[in-house]
């Protein structure tokens, strides 16, 4: 088994194979499969058609030089969202883990992704486990050009966090107050 080592790199392969099997592009894909069944209807890939982006900024509070950064391979990091849309994702993978899902998800291929994967028990496929006061977690972390977030999904509870920002403040998301506000959220403070 390989060591686990996180990289973007990764994602984009994905996304060139993806598009290659269904001779799409990787935002169209998303868009119809995703975003459109789920009613998100304030997620996008395009900046372009997207309305009132939040500008990113620095650990100052100064605009940062890309107030609208522009990353080459969507899959690895371009995802415009919204609080109210990423929560009705995470709704969805909780309803898939029953059997209600309206993407066609199967509860098999939902309990894959929040397995450990390789030799990392806190990895699971494009995201991160763990056990919480809350109990089992899949988590995600997010850091781009003046932007950083986190969200966490209990599937037991029924509950998650969604903490958006836009604000890189130079330090890891735990550092910070995302992580305060996620110590908060769990009860560990």
């Amino acid at each position: 088994m390989g060591r686990f080592h996180y990289a973007d790199a990764n994602f984009c392969l994905i996304e060139k194979l993806i598009e290659g099997v269904t001779g799409k592009s990787f935002t169209l894909l998303m868009e119809e499969k995703i975003f459109q069944p789920l009613g998100m209807t304030c997620s996008t890939y395009e900046i372009t058609y997207a309305k009132n982006i939040s500008q990113g900024h620095d650990r100052n509070g100064a605009t940062v030089k890309e107030k609208y950064p522009h990353y080459p391979y969507p899959a690895a990091s371009g995802l415009w969202s919204t609080s109210q849309d990423i929560s009705m994702l995470m709704i969805e993978l909780m309803n898939a883990i029953v059997g209600d899902s309206k993407l066609g998800l199967s509860p098999l291929t939902i309990n894959e992704m929040f397995t450990s994967q390789g030799e990392c028990e806190w990895s699971g496929l494009g995201c991160f486990l763990g056990n919480t006061s809350n109990g089992f977690e899949l988590s995600s972390l997010g850091w781009g050009v003046g932007f950083q977030s986190l969200l966490a999904l209990y599937p037991q509870k029924k509950e998650g966090i969604i903490i958006l920002t836009n604000t890189e403040l130079g330090i890891h998301q735990m550092d910070g107050l995302i992580g305060e506000i996620y110590r908060a959220f769990i009860g560990k403070e």
